[in-house]
């Protein structure tokens, strides 16, 4: 997995890291706050339109797809989604319209917090190996397009989980 992001001047690109799928899992967390910055517009599909709304199901649902497209066949999440009862507990930030292929696209760029109210600490854990798939992936629709680019923010949820004794420390 490499991220790769244009240069200021668009003249070329610069490789920032290089991780492998083991890495991702072996850095996940039990935690059950997952803060991400949708650094470009980021729309999700909802048939011919694109939604702007970073619900947490389509958040979670986009990284899982590409999870289970492009990850090694040994190493894909066991997780019903559903069962984590996943619901955006924050957002800030704006719609941005993206002109391409002739359409306008409307995308959410901004933090997003998401919470799961449920599942068990194995659960949580995969969650936080695919939120660590952000950012080499992108989220939602039209990535190879420069949508859809985010950032997890880890870091930001340290004092939420730990005033609420979530266990960092289980294992896959």
């Amino acid at each position: 997995l490499t991220e790769v992001v244009p240069y200021e001047d668009g003249s070329s690109i610069e490789v920032r890291r290089n991780e492998e799928w083991t890495d991702l899992l072996a850095a996940s967390t039990s935690a059950r706050y997952l803060p991400f910055e949708m650094l470009s517009p980021t729309a999700f599909r909802n048939g011919r339109l694109a939604d702007p709304v970073p619900t947490a199901t389509r958040v979670f649902g986009s990284l899982l797809d590409r999870w289970r497209r492009f990850g090694p066949d040994d190493l894909q999440p066991a997780i019903d989604l559903r069962s984590c009862e996943l619901v955006t507990s924050f957002m800030s930030g704006r719609t941005e319209t993206v002109h391409l292929l002739n359409k306008r696209w409307p995308g959410f760029v901004g933090k997003v917090t998401i919470h799961a109210a449920g599942g068990d600490p194995r659960d949580w854990r995969v969650l936080d190996a695919l939120a660590r798939l952000a950012v080499y992936s992108g989220i939602g629709t039209s990535t190879t397009f420069g949508m859809g680019q985010a950032r997890y923010m880890p870091e930001h949820r340290r004092a939420r989980d730990d005033a609420a004794g979530h266990d960092r420390s289980s294992t896959l």
